[in-house]
């Protein structure tokens, strides 16, 4: 698939909360997985440094980064007591590690699941944003997906770029047409002397109840990584660099492979979004 990449620059907080060694991943890494949350129309496929997965209170667990840059929410860690403050909506909230314990404006709360640290990253269940921040969410029951409405995520500065070069909204006929229900990700080593490579194979269903006419199909996939962002080059003007669009029947499900790579060394995978529209 064609990508198109961009360059942004973007400020990093505490290692904690955003940034990786060299040694964060082994040879490769293979992630399968459902597709589990949706904010506006990007359904938010990899975080990182991991993927917002079901923990085993069955409560869904996302990173503090992302908490930060696709919701808004202003966030510190306290190292010391192992403690994120977030606040957002007016409201704020601390989570202490391994902890069922969280403070809401000075409340002490209870909550069913604990927050923990992975690959030096703090990781929470989003459950508690909705509960205590004002939040607007519907879990879907038939397909495990949590859709967030909330227009913090337009105020990310990749997002913001990523909406600029995208193609007119006028070109676009129904912005979630298209369910992108489970992918597999491979992801090489983060290295010093090698530009970062992964590939995700996407399984998605046409939802939209209608047939898709050829050429239309519009499975948008957005690698972001660090410093850069890649996605598909819909405008390319050079035909034979355009990926086939077949037609699609109603409900018919599809698969889709995209390919990326690094455009600098050091750059690390921190996103991949998804848009399933259908084209005018």
């Amino acid at each position: 698939m064609k990508l198109l990449q961009l360059s942004l620059a973007v400020t990093l907080a505490s290692t904690l909360l955003f940034g990786p060694s060299y040694q964060s991943f082994a040879a490769s890494t293979t992630i399968n997985s459902p597709v589990l949350l949706q904010i506006n129309e990007y359904n938010i496929l990899y975080t990182y440094p991991k993927q917002p997965y079901i923990d085993s209170k069955q409560r869904l667990i996302v990173p503090l980064r992302a908490v930060s840059e696709l919701l808004g929410a202003s966030v510190s860690y306290n190292a010391e007591l192992k403690q994120a403050i977030i606040e957002k909506n007016g409201k704020e909230i601390i989570l202490t590690e391994s902890s069922n314990k969280i403070i809401v404006d000075g409340v002490v709360k209870t909550m069913d699941t604990v927050p923990v640290v992975y690959k030096q990253s703090f990781m929470l269940p989003i459950r508690v944003l909705l509960d205590n921040m004002n939040l607007r969410g519907t879990h879907d029951s038939q397909t495990g997906i949590l859709h967030l409405e909330d227009e913090a995520i337009n105020g990310f500065n990749m997002v913001k770029s990523i909406k600029e070069s995208d193609i007119p909204p006028d070109r676009i006929a129904n912005q979630n047409g298209i369910l992108p229900t489970t992918f597999n990700l491979t992801l090489s080593e983060l290295s010093e002397n090698k530009l970062q490579q992964g590939n995700i194979n996407l399984s998605a269903k046409n939802i939209s109840g209608i047939s898709i006419p050829k050429g239309k199909e519009d499975l948008h996939v957005i690698v972001i990584f660090n410093n850069t962002f890649q996605m598909e080059a819909d405008l390319n003007p050079t035909t034979e660099q355009l990926r086939p669009r077949p037609a699609l029947i109603k409900d018919q499900v599809f698969q889709q492979k995209t390919e990326f790579t690094a455009g600098n060394y050091g750059d690390y995978l921190k996103y991949i979004l998804v848009v399933g529209r259908i084209l005018k």
